[in-house]
């Protein structure tokens, strides 16, 4: 096994950050804070069961008017495009939306893990510091 490390250490950091993910994709339920679920999970299911537009052409922000929205929708307008494609493919209920939705940022955050590394690796000229 340390030879194996020492050999592909990349290689074992990705398995373990990806283990760790598949962990916290399967028994993570909830959320952090209040706007991580009514901000944007609940107004992109609504928008999924509904209508992403309202009358006046804004998006439908629960009870305010699209103008109001003091926040970014790009993140929303992410979670609604994955929920879309979810409900085209038959899942219409958000538990299990929320598992492929987990596992598209579980495998995006893995971005982290390969640059980190390689930065690193460029920054100190050796790949076992990169490990640490």
């Amino acid at each position: 096994m340390l030879h194996f490390i020492k050999k592909h250490p990349l290689l074992f950091c990705m398995i373990v950050a990806l283990a760790l993910r598949l962990c916290s994709v399967v028994f993570s339920k909830g959320f952090m804070a209040n706007d991580d679920h009514f901000e944007t999970i609940q107004v992109s299911y609504n928008a999924v069961q509904t209508s992403l537009l309202s009358e006046e052409g804004c998006i439908n922000w629960n009870a305010m008017k699209g103008t109001d929205v003091g926040r970014s929708p790009l993140y929303t307008l992410f979670n609604y495009s994955i929920m879309t494609v979810l409900t085209w493919l038959g899942i219409y209920d958000l538990d299990p939306m929320m598992y492929f939705i987990r596992l598209i940022h579980a495998l995006l955050s893995l971005l982290l893990v390969y640059y980190g590394f390689k930065y690193v690796h460029l920054a100190t000229g050796n790949k076992n510091y990169s490990l640490i």
